[in-house]
């Protein structure tokens, strides 16, 4: 099990993952990459509201990609 400590907005949260160290840091990585692109969209001031917007916004992402994926496997049949 993997302990990686991500800060957000100066609060600390420890997490456990069965995930490679590597493969971890990236998701971390990337999520952060993201709450940085919902801060500079939007006016927002609240470390909440941005939080929330980023996770709605990587949620949309990740449906958009299934809906893809899903298209492509339904073409191949």
């Amino acid at each position: 099990m993997n302990l990686i400590e991500l800060e957000i907005f100066g609060k600390v949260y420890k997490l456990k993952s069965d995930k490679p160290q590597d493969e971890f840091s990236k998701i971390i990585n990337k999520f952060e990459e993201k709450i940085r692109e919902t801060k500079k969209k939007g006016d927002l001031d609240s470390p909440k509201d941005i939080l929330v917007l980023t996770l709605l916004n990587m949620i949309e992402e990740n449906l958009e990609l299934k809906d893809k994926l899903l298209e492509i496997k339904n073409d191949k049949d």
